[in-house]
């Protein structure tokens, strides 16, 4: 659930190399106005290149960056879902200091 979905949804993804891209991004592209690909830090994953192309094939603009971190930076988004893996997640709530007990 987004705070406001009159807003654009940013999305950031990495996903692992043995997922399906297309397949997903075609249940999501239309709730998002873009994307930033990401890695998956330490995993065999799809690169970034690869699923931003996808991507724009979707029709959904697409760039790339080398981290969540950096790719957080660039946007100006009040709305970002960050999906594609759990290892992305436990990047995130390590980066907010809020990982779990």
């Amino acid at each position: 659930h987004f705070s406001d979905t009159s807003q654009p949804v940013h999305l950031i993804i990495g996903m692992l190399a043995n997922k399906d891209v297309k397949g997903l991004l075609k249940h999501v592209a239309g709730l998002a106005t873009s994307l930033t690909a990401v890695p998956v830090s330490g995993h065999e994953c799809h690169s970034p290149e690869d699923i931003a192309a996808i991507a724009r094939d979707l029709g959904l603009p697409s760039d790339v960056a080398g981290s969540v971190q950096s790719a957080l930076a660039r946007t100006n988004s009040p709305n970002i879902l960050i999906m594609g893996t759990l290892y992305q997640a436990g990047e995130v709530l390590r980066m907010n200091g809020q990982l779990p007990d």
